[in-house]
């Protein structure tokens, strides 16, 4: 389904169109991305947010692994 979906608009929190979604979940909303499925006829708006926060490092790339 979103391998058919293009998307046309990516907002940062406080942009026109986020105030509501910025009301609602706060410092939690990192971005608002509206997508349209040409094949159906729709668009959905769709919000990244931040679910769980803790310390922790972060896992190595791969890229950075060297292997002898």
């Amino acid at each position: 389904m979103l391998k058919d979906m293009k998307t046309h608009t990516h907002l940062k929190p406080g942009q026109k169109g986020t105030r509501r979604l910025v009301e609602k979940y706060g410092d939690a909303l990192l971005c608002v991305r509206y997508r349209y499925d040409e094949i159906r006829g729709v668009r959905m708006k769709t919000v990244e947010i931040v679910v769980e926060e803790r310390p922790g490092k972060a896992a190595p790339r791969l890229r950075d692994i060297v292997y002898t």
